[in-house]
C-alpha cells in the first residue's frame, strides 16, 4: 500500500493553524515526524 507523505511545512497553511499547534497535535496523537531527504514529513 502506498502512503502519501505530507511535508510538515505545508500543514499550518493547509489547516489554518499555527506551526506550534501542528507539533502539539502530532505529539498528542503520538505521531512522530520522519526525516526523508532533508525534509520532515509524517504519514497521515
Amino acid at each position: 500500500m502506498e502512503i502519501d507523505r505530507i511535508p510538515l511545512s505545508q500543514l499550518p497553511n493547509r489547516y489554518g493553524i499555527a506551526r506550534s499547534a501542528v507539533y502539539t497535535r502530532l505529539k498528542d496523537l503520538q505521531i512522530e515526524p520522519i526525516t526523508e531527504a532533508f525534509s520532515k514529513a509524517f504519514d497521515p
